[in-house]
């Protein structure tokens, strides 16, 4: 990677920190006065900076109890956590974190378009990162799906070095860095077998040790918090306890049919009694698988509503954002956004499968990762929000190879040059102007006089 090219990035990057920051501290201030995961997150980096460990942030504010937190994965509390430690207790200076982990995601989506296409195709992702309405929005409000972009951004590009130098040693960084996204978004563990597995196939030798390496690591990096989940809750658990709440929240009456179709509802989740999580999560799956067994007919319309949530075409403008507690402005640009960006990102896809399928395939891993959680749970743009990265990468390559393509205007007709002369002369400095290529606009042929 040129100095050039480090120093573009790092000025988008700063440039896209800058914009995030703006917008969330001066357009669209968060409010967090409704419950939600915004205020959840907040609350519990706090209370973990001051030594309570991770405990439900509701039940510690209302009656001083610490009950232990399983709901939500905890790397984005943790991430959070030091700058609360140093006095960064308040909204505002933890959005700026968003901010940061926003701009190091503009960085990453850059080193992914440098390997896919080249140097140009890097700062054009860069900058449509930066730029892309959606993360300019989300990544101060607060949610963890801006740390989980970048956590699949890392992932992306440390799949490529390892198809590209592979070693045991970077087959185990890859199992690591997979395990701790799925710290931040619990369905991020699926990637060992959407990434690992095809990655152990494309290497020529070692390849189940490979694979082995990736799964080990993988699991021991989330196995400590599972293990304290299930010492807590005296049951066996993973990541989280959501999937009762959210299996019976997308499988009811309102949500098979109607404005809620394909979406979920906080009345089809019948109030918990049981002050255990686990037991409660139990219980409210066997609900909602029991609903969709018996219902089995509407599922295929319902997936399809689903899909069609996830990926901005249904209902595009009450979900294109999805930060709750925040009035954020300019609802049609943003949809606007999303569609381009899907739909040149799907001509990229088409560009990349005749040149690199093995690449496609591996930037594609996000978004079959939206599709396989959108038709187990349900519909809602959240759940793309690391494949959008993968999207911007594809929809910069198919924009610099029109550019390349379309971009140069013509030289002028001229007169036949006269035959040139034995004698070597020096560059004029309309020559030398003229051998010059910038990185936005492409070199011009010298004006004839």
């Amino acid at each position: 990677m040129s100095r050039g090219f480090r120093r573009r990035l790092a000025g988008i990057a700063a440039l896209g920190f800058g914009l995030r920051a703006v917008v969330a501290l001066a357009v669209a201030p968060a409010s967090l006065t409704a419950r939600g995961d915004p205020r959840y997150f907040h609350q519990a980096a706090n209370l973990l900076a001051d030594g309570h460990g991770y405990i439900i942030p509701a039940q510690w504010f209302m009656s001083g109890a610490e009950v232990p937190a399983t709901e939500h994965p905890p790397l984005w509390s943790a991430v959070l956590s030091p700058f609360a430690a140093l006095g960064a207790t308040s909204v505002h200076s933890q959005q700026l974190v968003g901010c940061a982990v926003g701009a190091a995601t503009i960085a990453c989506a850059g080193a992914l378009g440098r390997r896919v296409g080249g140097d140009r195709v890097g700062l054009l992702a860069a900058a449509a990162c930066a730029l892309y309405p959606v993360f300019v929005a989300m990544d101060g409000s607060l949610m963890s799906e801006p740390l989980y972009a970048l956590c699949v951004a890392v992932v992306l590009l440390t799949a490529l070095r390892v198809a590209e130098a592979p070693s045991l040693r970077r087959s185990a960084l890859l199992g690591l860095v997979i395990g701790v996204t799925a710290l931040a978004r619990t369905e991020a563990i699926a990637l060992v077998v959407l990434i690992g597995v095809p990655l152990a196939l494309r290497l020529r030798e070692r390849r189940a040790t490979h694979l082995a390496v990736v799964t080990a690591v993988a699991l021991a990096a989330v196995a400590p918090w599972c293990i304290r989940n299930s010492v807590e809750l005296h049951r066996p658990m993973l990541v989280s306890s959501e999937d009762g709440s959210v299996l019976a929240g997308a499988n009811c009456p309102l949500t098979y049919r109607g404005y809620d179709m394909g979406y979920w509802n906080a009345h089809c989740v019948r109030p918990a009694h049981d002050r255990n999580s686990a037991f409660a999560s139990v219980r409210l799956r066997a609900v909602g698988l029991r609903y969709a067994r018996d219902h089995a007919g509407r599922i295929p319309a319902v997936e399809g509503v689903r899909l069609l949530r996830t990926f901005g075409i249904w209902q595009a403008h009450r979900h294109v954002y999805f930060a709750e507690g925040r009035d954020l402005p300019w609802r049609s640009v943003a949809v606007g956004a999303c569609w381009a960006v899907l739909a040149l990102g799907l001509a990229g896809a088409a560009v990349l499968r005749r040149t690199d399928p093995w690449r496609l395939g591996l930037l594609l891993t996000p978004v079959a990762l939206a599709v396989i959680t959108t038709l187990l749970a349900f519909g809602y743009p959240r759940f793309r929000y690391a494949a959008d990265v993968s999207l911007l990468v594809l929809a910069a390559l198919v924009v610099e190879r029109v550019w390349r393509r379309y971009g140069r205007r013509p030289a002028k007709r001229s007169e036949p040059a006269a035959a040139p002369s034995s004698s070597t002369s020096p560059p004029t400095a309309n020559a030398e102007v003229a051998s010059r290529r910038t990185f936005f606009w492409p070199r011009r042929e010298p004006r004839v006089l």
